[in-house]
C-alpha cells in the first residue's frame, strides 16, 4: 500500500539518472515485495499465483502510478511524447509479477538483477534520455 510506495520513493530519492531510477525502483519492488506481510505469506504458502492474479488490478495500477508519479524523474525527458504512463506502470507491474512466480526466486544476485533489468527494460521504456551506466 502507501507505506510500500513511500519506501520505494525514498529508496531512489538520491539517484540522479532517470533510467537508473526506474531500474532501481523495479528491482526494489522485486526484492522487497516478497518480504511484505501479505505478499510474503502468499509466496511462503506456495501461492504466488494469488499475488500475480491481482498484480494488474485497478488498485495495483493506482499504487504503481502513485509510485511512478512520485519518483524523482522528469517523465517528459524520459518518455517519448504521448507515452501512456498507465501502460508504463502496467509493464512494470507485469515484470515484477513474473519474478514473483519464479520458483527459484531470487534467481539473480542484486547486481545481476539490476544488470538484467537495465539491459532489457530500460531500452524498451525510454527513447530520449541517455541510458544508465
Amino acid at each position: 500500500g502507501s507505506r510500500f510506495a513511500e519506501r520505494s520513493v525514498q529508496h531512489v530519492a538520491k539517484i540522479d539518472a532517470p533510467g537508473e531510477v526506474l531500474v532501481e525502483a523495479t528491482c526494489f519492488a522485486i526484492e522487497r515485495l516478497p518480504k511484505e506481510p501479505y505478499v510474503g505469506l502468499l509466496i511462503a504458502s506456495g501461492r504466488p499465483d494469488l499475488f500475480v492474479m491481482g498484480a494488474t488490478s485497478a488498485q495495483a495500477r493506482a499504487s504503481g502510478r502513485l509510485i511512478l508519479d512520485r519518483l524523482p524523474l522528469d517523465s517528459a525527458a524520459v518518455f517519448e511524447a504521448g507515452t501512456d504512463l498507465d501502460e508504463v506502470v502496467e509493464i512494470l507491474l507485469r515484470t515484477i509479477a513474473s519474478f514473483m512466480m519464479d520458483e527459484v526466486f531470487p534467481m539473480r544476485t542484486k547486481k545481476e538483477l539490476r544488470a538484467f533489468v537495465r539491459r532489457w527494460m530500460w531500452p524498451a521504456l525510454h527513447r530520449r534520455a541517455s541510458a544508465p551506466a
